[in-house]
């Protein structure tokens, strides 16, 4: 797998990212944490070991949107920067469209189709799964 550095950030920049390790699996999630934190019909998101990523300027806030998910946001501009779960200490999932470059991954899968809306309407051929991936997979 390639090795890759990439960066990102909230909108105003108080907050920023580093992320370094082999290009991350990335993929679309259609459940409605995702549509209604992000206003959105999706949100791409990435698999990142935390090892591999790094706050580089600024604390995020915490939102918990479940039981076990946390919303790591910017509280000066909105941004919401990545997700993580509490029974998954060893990956952070950032939302890829918060990259300086989003075009550097490239989405690979869909999650949670079994939530996308009607209208929005995707006609790749990537995997698709009802509810999320896996565990085979992942």
């Amino acid at each position: 797998m390639k090795e890759v550095i990439l960066e990102g950030g909230c909108h105003c920049g108080a907050i920023r990212y580093r992320i370094e390790g082999p290009t991350p699996e990335t993929g679309y999630c259609h459940c409605r944490d995702c549509q209604q934190t992000s206003g959105a019909p999706a949100q791409v998101w990435m698999d990142v070991e935390t090892d591999n990523f790094k706050i580089t300027k600024g604390t995020p806030s915490i939102y918990e949107s479940s039981e076990t998910g946390r919303r790591h946001f910017c509280s000066k501009c909105g941004s919401q920067l990545f997700y993580a779960n509490i029974n998954e200490p060893d990956l952070v999932n950032p939302n890829a469209g918060c990259l300086d470059n989003p075009n550097l991954v490239q989405p690979t899968s869909h999650i949670w189709t079994d939530r996308q809306l009607d209208w929005f309407k995707f006609d790749d051929k990537l995997p698709r799964y009802a509810r999320d991936m896996p565990e085979t997979n992942k």
